[in-house]
């Protein structure tokens, strides 16, 4: 089948090029579909395509895969670029044209700042009505062979607090009359979450999105494996023994915080230890829908403003918003609608993903997104026949063709 061939003969060109090199087949092979073709960032690790149809609607196709080896990564563009054009064709064949504008946007970026300029200089050249999100990145659905639909993407918020006492080193003596930086950064961080897990920052969880019921409906269904997944870990047991429903919404839609690094004083040497001057921790918080980082940000401020303990500072790391389209968005009833048929079976329903993708769609916050994880990725061409991945491949083409051919009008997505 010329699918087949197709698939293999791209990947066998991927699979032994370095990054830089397979970003040239990928132009190539844009071009050769009519798309005309721009790198937008000076390392060419950002990449925009188009292919004009004079329609009404336009589709974004976001393929972000930068975490991964080359060899997964030809798998994964591989994988994408054929069913995507293969969808393209199908249409073509079938209805004559194309019902909507088809814009790609390859993101191989590993470090993207929500701030950088180039975000905000290609945020009309990437406006569109709705997008179709192919990840390669790893969750708790990746487990399961079911096809799968998300919803969304968490926000995250990394922040550094610093405590800063003596200006001079001085020695453990003293400690009874001298501020001790280490305890006073101890002393903040016991103050922002409980042994419960619960988040103390006042205001923390006033803004959250109500979940729609079909959504929380769904999580019910996942596989109820808390003992699996504590062991992947090396651990007894979850937190707080979650599981079932539990261990899905706490996972999915509950945010976090989390030190990730901790720093006081220096190493104790020849038996002389010393107070420590500064001390440092940096924190993660993963958001859910409607949870502002840089509203958290001042909210941990004022939160520590009040603790009375001096030499506090912050500094702010990383702030990327959370994104979440309704379950009853017309796009995502499509993208249900396609997979039900190409699959065979209905997709499951995951709320949302952490995610570390460039911030480009952010710039469109009202943009209906569908993130869906590619069928197969291998690491040798010799298993898509080994695997039997032909089937794999053939739904996902069926997947994308019924997207592009069912695209709602732009008033009833509006609506």
């Amino acid at each position: 089948m010329s699918y087949t061939h197709n698939w293999l003969h791209l990947y066998t060109q991927l699979y032994t090029l370095n990054i830089q090199e397979m970003q040239e087949v990928i132009i190539t092979q844009l071009q050769h579909s009519g798309m005309s073709v721009r790198y937008l960032t000076n390392d060419r690790l950002l990449i925009y395509s188009e292919l004009e149809a004079d329609a009404a609607q336009t589709l974004l196709f976001y393929v972000y895969a930068p975490f991964i080896s080359s060899q997964l990564k030809a798998s994964y563009i591989t994988s994408v670029l054929i069913s995507c054009q293969s969808a393209i064709e199908a249409c073509l064949h079938v209805l004559g044209s194309l019902p909507v504008n088809i814009k790609w946007l390859f993101d191989g970026q590993q470090v993207s700042s929500s701030g950088d300029a180039s975000t905000a200089e290609y945020s009309s050249l990437l406006r569109a009505d709705k997008c179709l999100w192919y990840t390669a990145e790893q969750d708790i659905f990746a487990v399961s062979t079911t096809p799968t639909i998300v919803l969304g993407t968490k926000g995250s918020l990394g922040i550094e607090v610093t405590a800063q006492a003596a200006p001079l080193p001085i020695k453990a003596q003293y400690g009874a009359i001298v501020p001790n930086a280490g305890w006073q950064l101890l002393w903040a961080l016991t103050t922002m979450k409980d042994r419960r897990e619960d988040i103390l920052i006042e205001g923390f969880y006033d803004t959250l999105l109500p979940m729609e019921d079909e959504v929380i409906e769904a999580l019910t269904h996942l596989a109820d494996n808390p003992l699996q997944l504590a062991r992947r870990w090396g651990l007894q047991e979850l937190l707080l023994g979650l599981h079932g429903l539990q261990q899905y919404y706490a996972y999915f839609l509950t945010p976090t915080c989390t030190v990730n690094y901790l720093h006081s004083g220096q190493e104790t040497k020849n038996n002389r230890t010393y107070i420590p001057q500064t001390a440092s921790a940096q924190l993660d918080f993963q958001l859910v829908p409607r949870q502002d980082p840089l509203d958290i940000y001042t909210k941990l401020q004022n939160h520590l403003l009040t603790l009375n303990i001096s030499g506090l500072h912050m500094r702010l790391l990383r702030a990327v918003q959370p994104t979440y389209t309704p379950l009853s968005d017309p796009f995502v009833r499509v993208a249900i609608r396609a997979t039900t048929a190409a699959y065979g079976q209905a997709p499951q329903i995951l709320p949302l993903i952490a995610t570390d993708a460039s911030p480009y769609l952010q710039q469109q916050p009202t943009l209906p997104v569908v993130i869906t994880p590619i069928p197969f990725v291998i690491a040798e061409p010799q298993e898509f026949h080994a695997k039997g991945h032909t089937e794999s491949l053939i739904k996902h083409i069926k997947q994308a063709a019924i997207i592009i051919a069912d695209t709602p009008p732009a008033d009833e997505t509006e609506q």
